[in-house]
């Protein structure tokens, strides 16, 4: 029996398990994972960062942290955090806005304050 495989053929697994995938010597695996325990990636490939503590996802390039659940945490300098853990150039001063509208503010830096237009 093949680990993670829902079909299998003559040649081995044909079908795995979300989010599995076939590699080339038809079993199922991780893309981008270095170690997977327990049906999960405990340590992905470098540039990526794990994802939903199960899957490898690229990193992004404006992103310097991400939670343990893969969410981006701190964007770099410069680039302020979306609600949707996104990294996006923002109108200074603003940190965070809500869901991905760069119009609507959520959050400002020190010194600053939201007002009733979501504008710092």
């Amino acid at each position: 029996m093949i680990r993670n495989c829902l079909e299998t053929n003559a040649a081995g697994c044909s079908r795995c398990a979300s989010p599995f995938v076939l590699s080339n010597n038809k079993d199922c695996t991780l893309p981008n994972c270095r170690n997977i325990q327990d049906n999960a990636c405990v340590q992905c490939d470098n540039g990526f960062h794990l994802k939903q503590g199960v899957f490898c996802e690229v990193n992004s390039p404006n992103c310097l942290y991400y939670d343990e659940d893969g969410n981006c945490q701190l964007c770099k300098a410069g680039l302020a955090l979306t609600s949707n853990a996104e990294c996006s150039d923002l109108p200074s001063p603003c940190l965070k806005t809500a869901d991905g509208d760069k119009t609507r503010c959520v959050s400002c830096s020190a010194a600053y304050f939201l007002n009733r237009f979501y504008q710092c």
